[in-house]
């Protein structure tokens, strides 16, 4: 069978026709599988456990006077910011979380633009929190070490929620009555009836301690303007930067040998 020259030249164009067809239709597979696994990258991310964000507190002391308060944040995105404010200390640290055989890994990541100190490596981990209780989470140290020379082996962060919504913020300290967890103060009682934690019995002292959370530096001053320990009240001027504020503390439970917690702070006069 013979064909034109025409139609001879036909063939060569369809054939590049149905080439052009399939490397579309390849291309188009190509950016379909791209963005079906940029979706299941995301939604991986937003399957991070609820169970685990929060606020998270825990503090150490060693006589006569030093402390050191821990704040661990975790958001929903799997992230977190670690405070740790005391004696000789102020740490800021920026991390992110992951869960690994239902504990919590705290791996470091950067440092915050106040941080003091650097000492840690991108990806380092710092510490991992294994739950023991509804609010108590166990520390199992890792780079990041206890500041106590000899750190109890029942170390537990307590995830809390201290602020009640109708605070306000002033810049960095955040203003208002503060929510008192009357377990989370039965246990710190228990705790210093077991001869733990005895500065939670000196007003002044916790006011430095405690105020760490809601903003305070441990540079700050802080002075004991009054007090009426058969009362359970006692109030505390604390001036940062250039400010002065008021710290209002009780006793869950008035009388002799009770802990002290922080009830209100306010701006001063």
């Amino acid at each position: 069978m013979k064909y034109s020259n025409s139609q001879i030249g036909i063939a060569p164009a369809i054939a590049v026709l149905v080439i052009a067809v399939i490397l579309t239709g390849l291309g188009g597979m190509y950016y379909f599988r791209q963005h079906q696994v940029k979706k299941v990258s995301l939604s991986s991310v937003n399957s991070f456990p609820k169970e685990w964000v929060g606020e998270y507190h825990y503090s150490e002391f060693t006589p006569p006077n030093q402390t050191w308060v821990y704040k661990l944040t975790v958001s929903q995105e799997g992230n977190a910011l670690l405070d740790v404010d005391g004696f000789q200390t102020l740490v800021r640290i920026q991390a992110s979380v992951k869960e690994n055989n239902g504990r919590l890994e705290i791996v470091f990541d950067n440092y915050g633009p106040e941080n003091t100190y650097a000492r840690y490596q991108k990806g380092d981990l710092l510490f991992s929190l294994g739950k023991s209780s509804d609010s108590k989470y166990k520390i199992l140290w890792d780079k990041l070490k206890s500041n106590l020379l000899t750190p109890p082996v029942d170390a537990v962060f307590t995830k809390i929620s201290t602020v009640t919504s109708k605070n306000q913020t002033e810049k960095d300290i955040i203003l208002g009555r503060i929510a008192i967890d009357s377990k989370s103060a039965a246990e710190l009682q228990k705790n210093v009836g077991e001869g733990h934690q005895p500065w939670r019995l000196d007003p002044l002292l916790v006011a430095k301690a405690e105020s760490l959370n809601y903003g305070f530096y441990s540079t700050d001053v802080f002075s004991l303007k009054e007090t009426a320990a058969s009362a359970g009240v006692a109030k505390v001027e604390a001036t940062h930067k250039g400010k002065v504020y008021l710290i209002t503390l009780v006793k869950p439970v008035p009388g002799e040998g009770q802990i002290w917690v922080i009830q209100d702070i306010e701006k001063g006069i």
